[in-house]
């Protein structure tokens, strides 16, 4: 990474941006799985229940990070 003139901040900030990916899909990921599993109605409502869930999960973070961007801008 060119962020930094230190190679070893370099090798620090890359790993810590592939450490973040891994558990941002991991939480996802269990996350689906619940959301599929609250579901029962067979796979379209599973589905659904996935596809909704997450969207209202992904607008309420847009929703908090706009409102933080607002403040401390």
């Amino acid at each position: 990474m060119r962020s930094s003139g230190d190679p070893a901040e370099g090798g620090k900030a890359a790993a810590a941006i592939n450490t973040t990916q891994l558990v941002s899909f991991s939480v996802t990921s269990a996350l689906a799985g619940t959301l599929v599993n609250l579901g029962t109605g067979g796979p379209v409502e599973a589905v659904r229940y996935m596809t909704f869930g997450i969207a209202a999960i992904t607008v309420l973070g847009v929703g908090t990070a706009a409102l933080t961007a607002r403040r401390t801008g």
